[in-house]
Order: C-alpha cells, then structure tokens, then sequence
C-alpha cells in the first residue's frame, strides 16, 4: 500500500509541478475514494452495536456503476480489503442478542461466509495478494515511464503561470 501510494504521489507530482499542495489534495482524495469503494473501513461493525441493522457497517460501497467496478480492479485497497476479509472472516461465527433476532429467532449473519459472500469476497488469499504485488509492481512501472517522459526532450517548451516560457537547464 505504501509503495502505491509513494508512485501514486510520483505521478502527481510529476504533471502538477507548480503546486505541491494541490497535488497532495489530489492525490488524496483519489486515495479516500478508493478506499471507500474497496471497503477499507468495514471491519468497524465488530465493535459492540445494539442495533439489529447493519448501520455499523462503515463505508463500503457494495454495488457501484461499471466504471467505478473498473477503477477498482487497479486499486490495491480493493485486493488489501479482501485479503484482509478472507483471513479474518474465513472460519468466524457471529452471535447476537435477543433484540437483534430475526423474527424467525436466528441471527442476520451468522458465519463468516456469509459476511464474504455479502461483500461479494469469492476470491483465494493468495490470489488477492498475487493481484496486490501485481497492482504494485504497475504502479511503480507507471511512475518510472512518467519521470523518464518528463525528463525527454521533445523540443517543446513548457510555460508557467506567466505565460513565459520555462528554459531547461
């Protein structure tokens, strides 16, 4: 995650030059958006909650528009969350109170697999780690073919916010 996140933060700054800061508030909201979609912070509902819903469930967007599904798949959030899903849930059992019951008298979740199935979590640890070391070996990629672009010379030159042209040195 923190290799991404330093190529991430390469290739942001590399075609934002003029301004640190706006390259970092870029980058992380970016970063907070992918997070949300891959489910970062749903393992809050294990805290102790009354309620019988789901409302302690966190951010976690379960079904979102195709593009956004897309993003996600280059997202190395999405393959941490399932790793980290998968190795915690796998083999758990839920309990409940009586308030919580279903009408029925059983309660909302009760395994761990259901907890992965909701979360759509069909995947093996190992080929979500696979994904994570191939997500970050792009990343990585990615930022070196960005600073190798910026340095060439194609013979074009740049202009700041002046509106003179930048010399290379």
């Amino acid at each position: 995650m923190v290799s991404c996140g330093e190529s991430f933060g390469i290739v942001f700054n590399t075609f934002i030059t003029d301004s640190n800061g706006f390259a970092l508030n870029l980058a992380s909201s970016w970063i907070m958006i992918a997070n949300a979609m891959a489910g970062e912070h749903f393992p809050c509902f294990l805290s102790s909650g009354s309620g019988s819903d789901m409302s302690d469930l966190g951010i976690l967007s379960v079904d979102m528009p195709g593009f956004f599904k897309g993003v996600n798949y280059i997202s190395p959030s999405k393959y941490a969350a399932a790793s980290m899903s998968i190795k915690s849930f796998k083999n758990f059992k839920f309990t409940c109170t009586d308030a919580q019951r279903l009408p029925d008298g059983s309660c909302p979740i009760q395994t761990g697999r259901q907890v992965l199935d909701m979360f759509n979590y069909h995947t093996s640890l190992a080929s979500n780690v696979g994904a994570s070391v191939a997500v970050t070996v792009g990343f990585r990629l990615a930022a070196y073919v960005v600073l190798k672009l910026s340095q060439a010379d194609f013979g074009v030159t740049k202009k700041s916010y002046r509106g003179e042209a930048m010399r290379r040195s």
